[in-house]
């Protein structure tokens, strides 16, 4: 990948991707932000997650977003908080976990001392860099806000965002101006409102709950046959395989399916339904599941030859069906 060797937008920042193929470093992608400015320092924030990256600076609230299709990276979104002011347009933080960004901006002013789940977000501007924390989802390649948090404590300077990390359902929230005196976790959804210790910080956990849907009885997902498949080290990003009820992902009710994944090496219709047995990235290099349509993809690497069984649970949130799927990954490297 060539990289330009431009110098006329002084402090814009970029982003660089590098990839290993067995035990060497390729750069992949040089990366600028489409709004590139002076000063903007793009490339302040990076967060990672299998063929998805979120990019941030640090004198803009925007989040890029870019998914890898093969070696190639394109921007799937931007994301902008939408109460965005001239007062809270500083840097932000990023974490991400698969299909949820939380995004960080201490310069949020706001005095709201609650979550807004949903798409809406506080636009008085009375508690000076008190910080926010915005919470998108994507649903297929389209990101929308799902959550805006602020501290139940909420109060000026509390940098409320300062740091961020996202693990599946659970949020930790930094605040490195909270000023409480408190020196025990409180477990619950309350804090201290006790300011007598300047700056001393405080982290806030969060937890997402999901609303289950209920299921229609009638009937069960009935998943279609599938058959073997045969992939080479040498492919690029390939769909492996697509699970189905009847040619889509809802049962005869009507019912959204979800589906889980998982696989090992041995075919004998008995897989671990463990984390580490998962069908994603973490598990093995290249490979990510989408639990919305069953599909399974991989851009497998050399040494990743052999034999793997895949196991598929669908669910309609009421019943579920499984397949097990055989995959041979051919050494041709």
């Amino acid at each position: 990948t060539e990289t330009p060797s431009n110098n006329g937008n002084f402090g814009s920042g970029a982003v660089y991707v590098y990839k290993r193929v067995g035990s060497n470093w390729d750069q992949e992608a040089f990366i600028k932000d489409e709004n590139s400015i002076v000063f903007g320092g793009f490339g302040s924030a990076i967060q990672i997650n299998g063929d998805s990256l979120a990019l941030g600076s640090s004198n803009d609230p925007r989040v890029y977003i870019y998914n890898r299709t093969g070696s190639i990276w394109a921007q799937q979104a931007y994301v902008d908080p939408v109460n965005e002011t001239p007062d809270n347009e500083g840097g932000v933080v990023i974490a991400m976990d698969t299909d949820t960004i939380a995004i960080g901006n201490t310069f949020e002013d706001s005095a709201q001392s609650t979550i807004t789940n949903g798409s809406t977000a506080a636009t008085d501007e009375s508690s000076q860099n008190s910080g926010a924390v915005y919470v998108y989802q994507r649903k297929d390649a389209t990101w929308s806000q799902q959550a805006y948090i602020k501290a139940i404590n909420n109060t000026p300077a509390d940098d409320f965002g300062v740091r961020v990390a996202l693990d599946g359902d659970t949020l930790a929230v930094g605040a490195t101006g909270q000023d409480s005196n408190q020196t025990t976790i409180t477990n619950g959804s309350t804090a201290s409102s006790n300011k007598s210790n300047l700056d001393s910080g405080a982290t806030y956990v969060y937890r997402r709950n999901l609303i289950t849907v209920s299921a229609n009885t009638a009937s069960a997902p009935n998943l279609d046959a599938v058959t073997s498949f045969v992939i080479n080290e040498s492919d690029a990003a390939i769909q492996v395989f697509d699970l189905n009820d009847n040619t889509d992902d809802f049962d005869a009710d009507g019912d959204q399916l979800t589906y889980t994944c998982w696989f090992d090496t041995a075919s004998d219709d008995t897989v671990s339904e463990a984390d580490n047995s998962l069908c994603n990235e973490t598990n093995m290099i290249g490979m990510s599941f989408d639990p919305s349509t069953g599909v399974l993809t991989w851009d497998p690497e050399n040494g990743q030859d052999g034999s793997y069984e895949f196991k598929i649970v669908a669910t309609d949130n009421y019943r579920i069906d499984t397949k097990y799927v055989d995959v041979t990954v051919n050494d041709n490297i």
